[in-house]
């Protein structure tokens, strides 16, 4: 029969996993500390919102460069 073998795509090797990744969520499963788990989901939320603000301000310099240099053109 066919349908007696699994379909267990995440083993084929198709895309690469990083260790420290593996690792991290290796030792936040072994955290029973709950305080510890919220430091530390705080602590990744700060990172994505000051990452998220580089972005946004990378892009109004971006523009405001473009800007400024349609303008010399003209």
């Amino acid at each position: 029969m066919s349908g007696t073998k699994k379909d267990d795509r995440s083993k084929e090797g198709t895309g690469k996993s990083s260790p420290v990744s593996g690792a991290g969520l290796g030792m936040l499963s072994m955290i029973n500390n709950k305080k510890i788990i919220t430091v530390i989901g705080g602590i990744l939320i700060v990172i994505g919102i000051a990452g998220l603000v580089l972005v946004i301000y990378s892009q109004i310099t971006l523009q405001s460069q473009r800007a400024k240099a349609r303008e010399r053109r003209s």
